[in-house]
């Protein structure tokens, strides 16, 4: 019985592709976990991919946990190591 309730739910998804417009750099970033690896000497097993779906920009940080908390602080180095990389609209 849970089998098919199982097969019953995986069989109602669906999905489809969606084109995005986009207009200026930062507009959409993709973010990425990956790991865990061997650990390296300074202790890191993690790495975090931030992406620039615009201009296909790479900002990558080894980390020693995938906690939000160290996800933030992945963000925050971004910005603060780039400045403000992006205009509001609401600015414009």
């Amino acid at each position: 019985m849970t089998s098919l309730l199982i097969t019953s739910i995986k069989n109602s998804f669906s999905f489809s592709c969606v084109t995005v417009s986009l207009f200026a750099r930062w507009e959409i970033l993709g973010i990425d976990l990956m790991g865990p690896f061997p650990v390296t000497s300074q202790g890191n097993r993690y790495v975090c991919t931030v992406t620039d779906l615009f201009t296909k920009w790479v900002f990558t940080r080894a980390m020693s946990s995938k906690s939000a908390a160290s996800v933030v602080d992945v963000l925050l180095q971004l910005v603060y190591s780039y400045g403000r990389l992006w205009k509001s609209r609401a600015l414009r």
